[in-house]
């Protein structure tokens, strides 16, 4: 996943290649303002074929500003080895943002990007 900072792509989240599920988390904090937008670009390959299991979470980092950028949470590069993975995450504050927090661009807006489709 990469963040638009201001025409320029900022890498957040890099979990390619062939691989079981796995957790993977981001090395910057992002600072979402309520009211905003923050333009997305995700890139996605599935793989194995015998589980989709791309999912976006996030969770709020109390006093982030006291962390330095690449601060790991002890639930990141994780396996999902159990059924209680998801449940063991909320506990810790993750959570799926829902729906309505996102949106697509307009066809015309992607032409404008240079986009094919």
């Amino acid at each position: 996943i990469d963040l638009d900072n201001n025409g320029t792509y900022t890498r957040l989240i890099n979990n390619d290649g062939y691989h079981s599920a796995t957790m993977e988390c981001g090395s910057l904090f992002v600072d979402f303002s309520s009211g905003y937008s923050y333009p997305i670009r995700l890139r996605y390959y599935q793989g194995p074929r015998t589980a989709i299991t791309l999912t976006l979470m996030m969770r709020r980092v109390e006093n982030a500003e006291t962390k330095t950028p690449g601060f790991v949470d002890s639930s990141c590069y994780s396996g999902f080895e159990s059924d209680d993975f998801a449940t063991e995450l909320r506990k810790n504050g993750w959570f799926i943002p829902s729906s309505d927090a996102f949106g697509l661009p307009d066809v015309e807006d992607l032409k404008l990007l240079g986009t094919n489709l």
